[in-house]
């Protein structure tokens, strides 16, 4: 998820500034749904009704020349509000967050559910990966009884696309821990793999598989996604693979052979390994289209 600074917004700014802003934020949130397309965007209040500046206001910005598709993509992102409707009912009242002297709602937000906070570049100071934040908690001592404990905590945090780049990993992977079926796997595929295209025939390899392999072949999987997703067909053959990555054998090549979505047997020779065991992930790379076509995920063939 990620939370909107209600602390970058409402500042002093031109309705200039505040308009490169809100563009250079879009950007920032189309770029995150690309990378993942179930992404949310949390706001402290519904964002039609957000103030950007001075008396300056969301839905002013969207009569502009040019705002209204922003706007469209903005609305696609599962816009959820307040930041208190998202957040684990057990950190109500027991947990404080503070950014220079100030109330900071989405900044703790984002660090009690490990989201991503995402700001209005309107202060050179918001333009960084991680944000320190002051933290207030209610603690538990040896004799039960609650006292308050004081320290910071770094925020993941973004205001341009430079700073999402730094949280790849994480946008990409987030939710995927908690997966413990292929099946799973497989409903979650578009989200998480989006620069992945799987057979229909994969779905069986993944609801088959033994709970002790479901781990290294999500991880096989995100670290192929990771390497697609860099890759510039015109500049290199094959992406930057994140693991080992080879052809088969000649002697082998003909068993690597799967009938494609449009009826075609074509040759799927390429693999990326998972143990325990020789397993093994066997795709294709379709260049014209900068996808990995995916058609076995099990043991070696």
């Amino acid at each position: 998820m990620l939370f909107l600074n209600e602390l970058s917004c409402a500042s002093e700014s031109s309705e200039s500034t505040m308009d490169e802003c809100m563009a250079e934020f879009v950007e920032l949130v189309r770029r995150a749904r690309k990378k993942r397309r179930d992404t949310a965007l949390v706001t402290p209040s519904p964002l039609k009704e957000m103030e950007l500046g001075a008396g300056y206001h969301v839905r002013q910005w969207i009569d502009k020349r040019g705002n209204r598709e922003r706007w469209r993509l903005l609305q696609s992102a599962r816009n959820m509000s307040p930041v208190s409707a998202v957040l684990p009912e057990s950190a109500s009242g027991e947990v404080e967050y503070t950014h220079q002297g100030r109330s900071a709602e989405a900044l703790g937000g984002a660090h009690l559910t490990d989201g991503l906070a995402v700001s209005l570049g309107t202060e050179s100071g918001w333009r960084t990966p991680w944000v320190v934040v002051d933290r207030t908690q209610a603690v538990e001592d040896a004799d039960g009884s609650l006292d308050l404990e004081k320290g910071t905590v770094d925020v993941r945090h973004a205001v341009t696309t430079a700073e999402l780049d730094d949280h790849d990993e994480w946008l990409i992977s987030s939710g995927l821990s908690g997966m413990t079926t292929g099946r799973q796997l497989w409903d979650a595929r578009g989200d998480f793999f989006p620069n992945l295209r799987f057979l229909d025939r994969t779905k069986n390899d993944l609801e088959q598989l033994e709970g002790h392999r479901l781990r290294p072949v999500r991880d096989r999987l995100l670290e192929l996604e990771r390497a697609t997703a860099e890759w510039l067909p015109e500049a290199t053959h094959q992406p930057a693979w994140k693991s080992h990555v080879t052809p088969e054998s000649s002697s082998r090549k003909s068993r690597c052979g799967f009938q494609d979505a449009d009826g075609v047997t074509r040759t799927f020779d390429m693999h990326a390994r998972f143990t325990p065991g020789a397993g093994r992930v066997h795709f294709r790379l379709v260049p014209e289209e900068r996808v990995l076509e995916i058609a076995y995920i099990g043991s070696k063939l």
